[in-house]
């Protein structure tokens, strides 16, 4: 619990990454991983909307690495995969869509030639703020915004590009 309250209260936009905290002891491709952040901007309608992604990472073989679209991985093997990918975004979608962009997390990870496999331990999880729920409220129905389906596309590669 002390723990929890003290991640809170420490809590600001710039945060440690690298080999900090959860990224202790994270090996990718056979080199040193940890946990880093990035977003992306979407804007639908003349409005702004951001998508942040949190990644903690272990995976990959060493053979398997690609930078910019090369294989740079020589003979080292090293099989333990997992990735932790958290996305919070402020852009208003439903659960179905939730799930549909986070699986988009994918993506990020093929272009580093990451193949999941049997060992592989992948987990992807998000949220939007946009659609607040009171835990009280004089209304039986509420209001909810979400973003229309034929606009979600820029969307999705929002999550590919900050994975």
């Amino acid at each position: 619990q002390e723990h929890v309250f003290a991640a809170i209260e420490n809590a600001r936009a710039d945060f440690e990454e690298g080999d900090v905290g959860a990224g202790k002891g994270m090996v990718c491709h056979g080199l040193k991983g940890g946990i880093g952040s990035a977003s992306r901007i979407v804007e639908l309608d003349g409005a702004r909307y951001t998508l942040g992604v949190l990644a903690l990472a272990k995976h990959g073989r060493l053979e398997d690495l690609c930078i910019g679209g090369k294989r740079v991985g020589a003979q080292i093997a090293a099989h333990m995969e997992s990735f932790i990918v958290v996305m919070a975004t402020d852009l208003p979608l439903c659960a179905r869509q939730l799930e549909r962009v986070v699986k988009r997390a994918s993506v990020g990870l093929a272009r580093l030639c990451i193949y999941i496999c049997y060992f592989s331990g992948e987990v992807f999880l998000g949220f939007s703020t946009t659609n607040r729920v009171p835990h009280e409220s004089a209304r039986a129905v509420l209001p909810c915004t979400v973003l229309h389906e034929g606009r979600i596309d820029a969307v999705f590669r929002a999550m590919g590009e900050a994975t």
